[in-house]
């Protein structure tokens, strides 16, 4: 493991720590030393010579904490007994009892022990959860769809975890915060869909896209016959394969059970640290019993179990279950966030492909028209679009493309209304304008377009 060693100031009790715990297999390096990074420390050590003075108390604790805000456990040792250190230095945030070493640091046991211990609990709480848990559904569905409802409780019999939006968030939470939440917490995301969705399509939509930027394993299902697959949808779930409920309930729904059990694994780092802290406070309990023994154990001679006892105090500390739901709380949060941002683009993105999309299939058939018609029928339509785009809100990363696009599609319909102006005179060359650039210029900057958001759509899906 990678060790630092931190004392107030450079000497031989410090530098035979530190060459010990090199010795025994450890990277020992001394704060002291230039250009120390701390986010690949597992471990810190405060050195106190027995002489330590009050005043380097203070040089200590600023050291000791800006090494805790990087989340490295630290822990004290000193030679001889603790109890001859000023009160102003044993009372530096350390985890555990002080560790007494001795022969001037060059018989580290007892801090090898420690450290062992704390490295072994420390990579029980990272490890994934290995009991078996519940399997974790997120249930997407338009609450118009009673058929969903008897998917749920058929979920929930088999023995998952089922997420339904009219029961798991309570009067007064924040909504969409509980559903970005559970969607990231989910195993798998099943999708319903049915007529209802695709009438009213939104909200299911927005957990699709949470569900994607969570890289959730998705689940499409059709719960009742639809005419097609939605292009937004489409674009989102393709190639994977759909369960249809149309030919028969129950062997739909063991298709479902079937896939989910078949996809869902085990819980990721973040996902299982709830279940780790809800755990803890059991653990704790343990530990104290131990350290009870401990203590009667070092009473009748026995100091082997007396240290033991105590490391295993330490290693209960670091279990803290306000530290680890603090931890967690903050994640959550940032994911959050992140994915708010993410989910913003993607509505950007789906919105204004939409816009182009009809935008195109309007150019192909004002191939077609004669300029008058154009002024009659697809002038308005064109306008329409582009007010769209104008209006719409934009996020900050493709602000200056959207307007670049705005501006080319302005000019060029600026462009068509000046031409058909000429034709309406009587101007022929004008006419054989106006076809061309509606079909270079107009359809090329559509088409180039669509392509950029498919790349920038791509970019986010990386």
């Amino acid at each position: 493991m990678k060790i630092l060693v931190i004392s107030d100031i450079e000497s031989e009790f410090s530098s035979n720590v530190q060459s010990s715990l090199s010795s025994a297999g450890n990277v020992a390096i001394s704060n002291h030393d230039p250009d120390i990074s701390q986010d690949k420390i597992d471990v810190a050590v405060t050195v106190v010579p027995p002489d330590a003075r009050i005043e380097q108390s203070e040089n200590l604790r600023q050291q000791v904490e800006v090494v805790r805000q990087a989340d490295v456990v630290v822990v004290g040792a000193t030679l001889s007994q603790s109890s001859a250190l000023p009160a102003e230095i044993t009372s530096l945030p350390v985890e555990g009892p002080w560790v007494e070493i001795c022969e001037g640091g060059r018989n580290i046991t007892p801090l090898l022990a420690r450290l062992d211990t704390l490295m072994a609990a420390r990579t029980q709480t990272e490890e994934q959860v290995t009991e078996k848990l519940p399997i974790r559904v997120f249930i997407s569905h338009s609450s118009d769809d009673k058929l969903a409802s008897d998917v749920r409780v058929e979920l929930e019999r088999h023995g998952m975890d089922v997420f339904w939006s009219e029961q798991s968030i309570g009067v007064g939470e924040d909504w969409l915060a509980t559903i970005t939440t559970s969607i990231n917490e989910s195993d798998v995301f099943v999708l319903l869909l049915s007529p209802n969705v695709i009438q009213k399509p939104d909200w299911v939509y927005q957990e699709l896209l949470l569900a994607k930027e969570a890289k959730r394993r998705i689940i499409p299902v059709i719960l009742k016959p639809i005419p097609g697959i939605p292009q937004n949808f489409a674009f989102l779930i393709r190639n994977l394969h759909f369960i249809n409920l149309d030919p028969g309930f129950e062997v739909g729904i063991g298709r479902i059970v079937e896939a989910i059990s078949g996809q869902a694994g085990a819980p990721s780092k973040i996902d299982g640290f709830r279940a780790k802290v809800h755990r803890t406070s059991e653990k704790a309990r343990r530990v104290a019993h131990e350290h009870e023994l401990g203590k009667k154990a070092k009473k009748y001679g026995s100091a082997a179990l007396a240290g033991a006892a105590a490391t295993a105090v330490a290693a209960g500390k670091i279990l803290s279950e306000q530290q680890e739901e603090q931890r967690v709380a903050s994640r959550i949060e940032e994911r959050r966030k992140e994915h708010a941002r993410k989910v913003s683009m993607k509505t950007y993105l789906d919105r204004t492909f939409t816009l182009l999309q009809e935008a195109v299939e309007e150019t192909q058939r004002a191939f077609e028209m004669s300029p008058s018609d154009y002024r009659e029928e697809f002038r308005p339509k064109f306008w329409y679009v582009l007010g769209k785009l104008e209006s719409e809100p934009v996020p900050e990363r493709v602000r200056h493309e959207h307007e670049a696009l705005v501006t080319e599609l302005r000019k060029l319909l600026d462009e068509f209304d000046d031409l058909v102006r000429k034709i309406e005179m009587g101007n022929r060359s004008a006419a054989h304008r106006f076809h061309d650039r509606l079909n270079r210029k107009w359809g090329a900057t559509l088409q180039s377009s669509l392509d950029w958001i498919s790349s920038v759509s791509a970019s986010l899906e990386e």
